[in-house]
């Protein structure tokens, strides 16, 4: 299937991330530090740290990563038997189409644009007003990529859904027998990718909310984040469902931990821990 194809079924996504780049309203304008120069210099005081919000978002990452192994059984490598005996006729009529691809190049794509992603973020330290936070942006951006890479775990664990190119005949029967093509639901590269976009344009954003270069990052960054997905299905690592939840999940991380740091975040957004719970609440 054409490369082209497969952006389509992204762009729902893309454009409504892309609603990152407008201009964010900002009516309480005293965060800022006092200094003798023009309103346009001041320093704005974007995020501020809160134990509880800290403590959430580590905890509930640390328990993504290790629960799913102690709740679910561990994936367990297929046999030859369970690859020949696949159909699929089993697979719903807007994912099968994906079993027919496999391809190493692909795969490999991937992996270098998602790592080109995962550092992006790190050029803020280069940026003359946001360096003064680097240390406070860089706790954040871990707690990011911590929660973005650890929910995938939950669904692959307990799902073990089948990748695509196991079903597909022309595939190396060598690359098909591993745990890991027990693990296509949903795509831990297109979460990763979206959370690390949608930060680096949710944090431009808020210490620049009247930048022109704004649209820029969110476009460039978020083509970048599509292009992972449409290679995870290109090389038949994941179907479209896969990387389309990869997509929302990963957007609402790189967008959720920025807004709870924020010093005028929006108040009917909250995280709360109890004694025997972690809650987030979001009054309509």
């Amino acid at each position: 299937m054409k490369l082209k194809s497969i952006y389509s079924l992204l762009i729902l996504i893309f454009c409504c991330n892309f609603s990152f780049a407008q201009k964010p309203d900002y009516k309480d304008r005293r965060n800022y530090e006092s200094c003798n120069c023009g309103y346009d210099s001041i320093k704005r005081i974007v995020y501020q740290y809160d134990w509880k919000t800290e403590s959430a978002l580590v905890l509930s990452s640390l328990l993504s990563f290790g629960l799913p192994d102690y709740f679910f059984p561990i994936s367990t490598n297929l046999t030859l038997q369970e690859i020949q005996s696949l159909n699929r006729n089993n697979i719903n009529a807007f994912d099968r189409p994906i079993t027919y691809n496999f391809s190493q190049k692909a795969d490999d794509y991937s992996y270098y644009i998602l790592y080109g992603l995962l550092v992006t973020p790190g050029l803020y330290v280069f940026n003359g007003e946001i360096q003064s936070d680097i240390v406070k942006i860089g706790i954040m951006y871990v707690e990011n990529v911590m929660l973005a890479g650890s929910l995938p775990s939950w669904t692959k664990e307990s799902v073990k859904r089948i990748r695509p190119f196991v079903y597909n005949e022309n595939a190396p029967i060598n690359t098909k027998f591993d745990s890991d093509s027990r693990r296509s639901f949903f795509s831990g590269h297109t979460t990763l990718a979206f959370s690390s976009a949608v930060f680096l344009t949710k944090v431009y954003s808020d210490y620049f909310p009247d930048s022109k270069y704004t649209k820029y990052i969110a476009a460039s960054s978020l083509l970048a984040a599509t292009t992972v997905g449409a290679l995870r299905i290109t090389a038949g690592k994941h179907f479209y469902s896969d990387v389309i939840t990869g997509a929302l999940v990963g957007s609402f991380c790189g967008y959720l931990v920025p807004e709870l740091h924020r010093i005028t975040k929006n108040n009917n957004l909250s995280i709360n821990i109890g004694s025997q719970s972690l809650n987030l609440s979001y009054k309509f």
